[in-house]
């Protein structure tokens, strides 16, 4: 019996639908395991935001925790991490800026990010009704905080702010050595080049097949599966490579070898305290008082966990990191060289609070668990609580 060309193309047609719809099944459901589901917009001067009204994963898939991290961050309608307590008339309002770290990535929900957990511990221990606006972006660094507290100021008050940062200046550093990523790194300005593209009318192909990925990375779980798979290959790939480069040398001779990296750790640094400062003249402009906090990482805890040395590793990006080791001296000189600008603002080093900390604080090398949320969280409180008392009393 023959079939008719019509049938052959409906049946066609119907197995192509049915590979698609398992594709984007099976895509959907990896990328929802093992990666940000609610991916970061684009924004024009911010770089990119958080998506409103979202939920986020905010775990580690680190095997070697004894027990794995598998949080969700909500945020709301302004894209910010929820902090639980809400009052209609708050006592005191704190601004914390910072990267994913404050975000909340590691913490088990929203109530056990650093931003929550000070909201709460002002409250228990000042009977203050504290209303903390959580603004911290996965991946931010100074340049990000600056403009997003400048953004903040237009629409909103606060009276104290904090910065709880300082890593992702350092990594961005590292990574990425072009000056103008001490600004907006990178892949801002590669989607920020379509458009500049587009407006010189450069090669037209070239340019909408840039868009047309855009678009459908931006609707395809498949496509962004694929887009991710590859680039996490192609940073597999160039990390080994740079490591077999230096096989057989020890982790110093490897750290010279590649001592242009670190050349610009002195303009780099005085970059990001320049930021601060001129979040400082924000906040003074807006009657808050500001306080930068270097905030802590894997690298500079003295006593690491069995769990904090295998999952510190678990987190490698990048051709230069050699599994981490040279961006941790990389770190180490950034933030040494970074204490010793003198600034115009309030600052604390907090790099070291969790020296004496015998548990695992972190699910990586950076993110904190729902404990090292904590820490950090009380360690701000101790700087707050002096400031929180002349509050009071100016208030009276």
């Amino acid at each position: 019996m023959q079939i008719s060309k019509k049938k052959k193309i409906l049946f066609s047609l119907v197995i192509i639908s049915c590979l698609i719809i398992l594709s984007e099944t099976f895509s959907y459901f990896v990328i929802q395991r093992y990666s940000n589901t609610t991916g970061n917009p684009y924004h024009p001067y911010l770089g990119w935001t958080v998506k409103t009204n979202a939920v986020r994963n905010s775990g580690t898939h680190c095997q070697h925790l004894e027990t794995l991290s598998t949080g969700k961050i909500s945020t709301d309608e302004e894209g910010r991490s929820i902090t639980p307590l809400s009052y209609d008339n708050p006592d005191v309002k704190l601004v914390i800026t910072g990267g994913s770290t404050m975000f909340g990535i590691g913490s088990t929900d929203n109530a056990t990010t650093a931003s929550s957990l000070l909201e709460k511990i002002i409250f228990e221990k000042k009977g203050l009704k504290a209303e903390v606006y959580n603004l911290g972006v996965s991946g931010y660094q100074s340049f990000n905080e600056m403009l997003t507290l400048h953004r903040f100021f237009k629409y909103q008050d606060a009276d104290f702010v904090l910065a709880i940062s300082g890593r992702n200046d350092s990594q961005y550093a590292f990574d990425e050595q072009d000056i103008r990523s001490a600004s907006l790194i990178n892949s801002v300005w590669d989607k920020a080049r379509i458009i500049n593209q587009l407006e010189e009318r450069h090669n037209p192909v070239y340019v909408g097949l840039r868009l047309v990925g855009l678009y459908l990375r931006s609707y395809s779980y498949s496509v962004q599966l694929l887009d991710k798979t590859i680039h996490l290959i192609r940073l597999k790939y160039a990390s080994i490579g740079q490591h077999e480069s230096l096989k057989g040398s020890i982790l110093k001779d490897a750290a010279q070898q590649r001592s242009d990296l670190f050349d610009n750790i002195p303009k780099r640094a005085e970059i990001t305290s320049q930021n601060y400062s001129m979040m400082n003249t924000l906040s003074n402009e807006n009657n808050a008082k500001f306080l930068m906090l270097l905030q802590p990482t894997t690298f500079t805890k003295k006593h690491l966990t069995n769990e904090e040395v295998k999952c510190s590793e678990s987190r490698v990006h990048g051709p230069d990191r050699m599994s981490n080791k040279v961006l941790k001296i990389y770190e180490s000189e950034f933030y040494k060289y970074f204490k010793t600008i003198k600034k115009s603002y309030i600052y604390h080093d907090h790099s070291e609070i969790m020296n004496n900390e015998k548990e695992t604080a972190y699910i990586d090398m950076a993110h904190y668990n729902d404990l090292g949320a904590l820490r950090v969280a009380q360690s701000a409180y101790g700087v707050l609580e002096p400031m929180l008392n002349d509050f009071i009393k100016n208030k009276r």
